[in-house]
């Protein structure tokens, strides 16, 4: 999903793939989620389209209460605007 997805240059694939991943977060837990999705996840929280975006942040926010602060080790740099969505 993360792949092929997220890779996508759809827009709404994009979306749809980020609302199925947070669906699949809040049945399974982070557990098969690795950094490097996060870091995906996190940058198309830049995104220019809206639903990307939200859910992108929808999944941030569930991550969060996973892993509470540890979010920002592992997301690493990320621009004003993501850090700024994210809190």
């Amino acid at each position: 999903m993360i792949q092929f997805g997220l890779g996508s240059k759809n827009m709404k694939t994009q979306a749809e793939s980020l609302d199925e991943l947070d669906d699949f977060i809040k049945t399974f837990g982070i557990d098969y989620v690795v950094e490097k999705d996060l870091k995906i996840i996190a940058k198309l929280a830049d995104s220019n389209d809206k639903g990307v975006r939200e859910n992108s942040v929808k999944i941030m926010a569930e991550v969060y209460k996973f892993i509470d602060d540890d979010i920002w080790r592992i997301l690493g740099d990320v621009t004003p605007k993501v850090k700024g969505l994210l809190e």
